[in-house]
């Protein structure tokens, strides 16, 4: 089989398409065709191998996993007798590792079935971006119960992470206010935030103005400003910061730990795998409660121009690279 794999850390000129063995099914894993995979931030940055503090956990001189590509739409081709009550021919969706392949083996714990309504292109789109900006909402006091009302600000508002932010966050009756690149203003205005507004020479903030949650994904705020940004009781959701190439944004979370007061919080968010949430957030969009901003759509002869993009911030919305197209754009009903 065919997939696109590195041998090396390095831009995106280092990921080339390679024959490779086709991978054995362990006992508690699914074997997985992809038909559309998602391209995230975090491919990017394990292809650079950056900030180095990664690479103890992913490999010191090379990938440990060769192949990029962690958000898997696709169909069920075999399994393994551990893996659960997938049939051949489902459709499925995971967050994984070695997505960029023809065939990718997958804990069967981290697979959870696609829902008739949801084609896999949009459902390719869903991990890492949405799970992270739940993790980000509810870290910032923005949940199901909580939400309706709060004004949330929303820094970095461009990405996959932001576009699911505000989706989530206005499913759940909150006020947004959008901050992102001017050039992505009207596209983050038509994803429904209440008012959206460009970073620019002159810092959009209006002095004075306060928020019950802020959801920062751009990550180069002065923390201080932040916390003076939230009302008494209000939160702050560090989904990522600036740094240097070796701890990363390490510094700027230990500085929001000495940082954060009872009365505004500054709050890291480590966004883990999970099946449930998964599952959740593939029924909102099978309700339409959640809208899925897929902007790009990648041949999977073309994933080295995919990363290569995401990696310079070119990606307003989500990427997906299409492995199976008469799969991957239609849903069963």
């Amino acid at each position: 089989m065919r997939a696109w794999q590195q041998d090396e850390y390095g831009d995106a000129s280092v990921v080339r398409l390679m024959e490779v063995p086709e991978p054995a099914v362990r006992a508690n894993e699914v074997l997985i065709a992809p038909a559309a995979v998602g391209v995230n931030n975090g491919d990017t940055r394990i292809m650079q191998g950056e900030p180095l503090l990664v690479r103890p956990f992913f490999g010191i001189r090379r990938p440990k996993e060769r192949v990029r590509g962690m958000a898997v739409a696709g169909t069920v081709v075999a399994m393994g007798r551990e893996a659960g009550s997938f049939a051949v021919g489902d459709r499925v969706l995971a967050e994984c590792a070695g997505g960029f392949a023809e065939l990718v083996a997958v804990d069967g714990d981290r697979v959870v079935p696609v829902p008739a309504s949801v084609d896999l292109l949009s459902a390719a789109a869903v991990p890492v971006g949405a799970p992270t900006a739940w993790a980000a909402l509810e870290a910032a006091g923005v949940t199901e119960t909580s939400g309706a009302g709060k004004r949330v600000l929303v820094l970095g508002a461009s990405g996959g992470v932001a576009s699911f932010t505000i989706a989530l966050a206005l499913h759940r009756g909150a006020h947004i206010t959008a901050v992102c690149r001017a050039s992505a203003v009207d596209t983050v205005r038509s994803w429904g935030a209440h008012d959206v507004r460009a970073r620019g020479a002159v810092d959009p903030l209006v002095a004075g103005e306060t928020f019950d949650a802020i959801i920062d994904i751009a990550g180069d705020r002065p923390l201080r400003q932040l916390r003076s940004k939230l009302r008494s009781g209000g939160r702050a959701a560090l989904v990522s910061g600036q740094g240097s190439r070796v701890l990363g944004p390490v510094g700027r979370i230990v500085r929001s730990m000495f940082l954060t007061r009872k009365a505004a919080r500054l709050v890291p968010v480590a966004q883990k795998v999970d099946a449930d949430v998964l599952a959740a957030l593939l029924t909102l969009v099978a309700a339409g409660d959640v809208a899925v901003q897929v902007t790009s759509v990648v041949d999977f002869a073309e994933v080295p121009a995919a990363l290569a993009a995401v990696a310079r911030g070119d990606v307003i919305g989500k990427s997906v690279v299409i492995l199976r197209p008469e799969i991957a754009q239609k849903s069963q009903t």
